[in-house]
């Protein structure tokens, strides 16, 4: 009924396993926020290099760990320097 998907830092996700659509899932490691997307030439190439092992291809789950955009801006203006104060010259 459910299937574990998502596993970061100890702790899973779950989802329904019936009447589900494929996705695969980007994972933001500093927020913790989870994007479901399709992209059909992830499954191409996945197929493309279990055929090239001589696997055949049961069942699959892809996790793209990174940065979401909202903590790599949130993380850009945390390191802006400080603006100068007036008449005062940072050296």
């Amino acid at each position: 009924m459910i299937r574990r998907t998502c596993v970061t830092e100890n702790v899973a996700w779950y989802e329904r396993a019936w009447k589900a659509e494929h996705h695969d899932h980007l994972i933001c490691t500093e927020c913790g926020r989870v994007v479901e997307f399709e992209y059909p030439a992830i499954d191409v190439l996945q197929e493309a290099v279990a055929g090239e092992h001589g696997f055949l291809l049961t069942d699959h789950h892809l996790e793209l760990m990174g940065v979401c955009r909202e903590c790599q801006t949130r993380d850009a203006d945390q390191e802006q320097p400080e603006p100068e104060a007036p008449g005062r010259r940072q050296e």
